[in-house]
């Protein structure tokens, strides 16, 4: 109850995660924080992530718990321009995870899965092997910037990478890390300067 409180007076999403994550309550994306309309107005049918190889690029996600739905985002920039990004998110499940029991949303994973949207990791938990090494995909197709996730789960990943040279580091989440960039994403997203292939499993 105590964190239930924390949640609520830090940020909606904050609200949505632990109501996700500890007491099995669903919202749709954001809660409301970015419109649906608008989020759907920036796709882009048929984007393709090869056409945009060799541009600067920064790579994000959630890793979530082992048993639970992980994501990984890129946001690569315009030369062209200092405003509009295109960004691409891969989404991964396991074969175990509980959500496939759920009468709602059980479905729609099997749906995303077959349709390529999400893909299925074998085993219990998550394959973060699996995950780090589409990162490292990426990574041989873009100029990237910086490689960054929360401290949830992902020391594995990024102790790996950094190794290698690459430039992953995490960071603290909370209001104060995560207040002004989500502010400036989601006014690109109503600004129009966002473009997205339309992946369900993102929206």
């Amino acid at each position: 109850i105590e964190r239930y409180e924390k949640a609520k007076n830090n940020s909606p999403s904050a609200v949505l995660e632990f109501e996700r994550t500890r007491l099995n309550i669903w919202s749709n994306g954001a809660g409301g924080l970015i419109s649906q309309e608008n989020w759907d107005a920036c796709k882009v049918e048929g984007l393709d992530i090869n056409s945009f190889r060799g541009r600067r690029a920064w790579i994000g996600g959630d890793l979530a718990s082992k048993n639970d739905i992980a994501s990984i985002g890129i946001i690569i920039d315009d030369p062209k321009t200092n405003d509009h990004i295109t960004i691409f998110n891969e989404h991964f499940v396991p074969t175990k995870c509980p959500t496939f029991n759920h009468e709602e949303f059980g479905p729609l994973y099997d749906s995303w899965i077959r349709q390529g949207f999400m893909t299925l990791t074998h085993g219990p938990v998550i394959d973060y092997g699996y995950i780090e090494a589409r990162i490292r995909h990426w990574l041989g197709m873009f100029d990237v910037q910086a490689i960054v996730f929360d401290n949830y789960q992902s020391n594995q990943i990024l102790s790996s990478l950094h190794e290698d040279g690459f430039p992953a580091t995490q960071y603290q989440p909370g209001t104060k890390s995560i207040s002004d960039p989500s502010k400036d994403f989601f006014a690109k997203i109503t600004g129009g300067m966002i473009s997205h292939d339309g992946n369900p499993a993102t929206a």
